[in-house]
């Protein structure tokens, strides 16, 4: 996966790099700390479950370039909100795709799981 992400960022100017520190890296500033982010962000999610913020143009660029680079029809979608892209995946990549969201919602939709993707997952 940090292979796809960094090529989608490299255009950008961005990169995808390994933290050395334990502290999550998140992308605003939250007085309140880490319960604050993910306070925020599960009241975010329940928000706007039912939104979607992907479209088929963006989701067919990166499906063809998983394809060309051989990267597999099997992945992770961290942050899937409401499946959507899970979804989209499994049925255009025709593989095994799931999806993790840090709100207790996602248990509520196919192939989706409950998971803040800052903590480690073994499985």
């Amino acid at each position: 996966m940090r292979v796809v992400l960094d090529r989608i960022l490299r255009p950008f100017g961005l990169a995808v790099v390994k933290r050395r520190s334990p502290e999550p890296l998140f992308q605003h500033v939250y007085p309140g700390g880490w319960a604050e982010y993910r306070k925020t962000q599960i009241f975010h999610n329940r928000r706007s479950v039912d939104r979607v913020w992907a479209d088929d143009a963006t989701l067919s660029l990166i499906a063809e370039d998983l394809k060309a680079h051989d990267l597999g029809r099997n992945g992770i979608c961290h942050g899937a909100r409401n499946g959507f892209e899970v979804a989209w995946f499994r049925a255009n990549l025709c593989g095994d795709v799931i999806g993790t969201d840090i709100s207790d919602t996602a248990n509520d939709f196919p192939h989706m799981h409950e998971w803040d993707f800052h903590d480690e997952n073994p499985d």
